[in-house]
């Protein structure tokens, strides 16, 4: 609906408006990505699906159902844990193809942590399988770098 009248209405209620062609391949962006603002501010947000989600999950359940190690085959989800040896994998292997896969390969110093923290509390960021804290901001913007 949002493609053709500049407006959609979300399964919880909430209504999004448009105002123009800009703003409405924003919100189409914001849907495709599984999540979408449901404010002016951009401070609340909805999620709209998570398939994203599940086709990576999906991906690596395939791949550690296959690879030869024992502890990566019998791993949980990868989601959620960030101490997997799998993660560790896909760094490298981002690293590899010349992907930055921390903040500061980017240039951006380790100071501006809390800056982020403070974004992610201002805009009372969630997570999309369990409730994320403070300290699971400030847990998630270290590993960031």
């Amino acid at each position: 609906r949002m493609e053709k009248e500049f407006f959609a209405e979300l399964a919880s209620g909430a209504k999004i408006d448009a105002v123009s062609s800009g703003v409405k391949m924003q919100k189409l962006l914001q849907f495709s990505a599984g999540a979408a603002y449901t404010d002016k501010d951009a401070t609340k947000w909805e999620l709209i699906h998570d398939a994203k989600l599940e086709a990576l999950e999906d991906a690596c359940s395939g791949w550690r159902a296959t690879h030869p190690d024992p502890q990566i085959r019998t791993a949980p989800a990868v989601v959620g844990n960030p101490d997997l040896p799998f993660v560790g994998m896909l760094e490298d292997f981002f690293e590899q193809i010349g992907t930055p896969t921390r903040l500061s390969q980017m240039g951006i110093p380790a100071e501006e942590g809390a800056p982020l923290v403070a974004d992610l509390h201002r805009h009372n960021a969630t997570g999309n399988y369990f409730e994320m804290k403070e300290p699971d901001w400030q847990r998630l913007v270290q590993l960031m770098f």
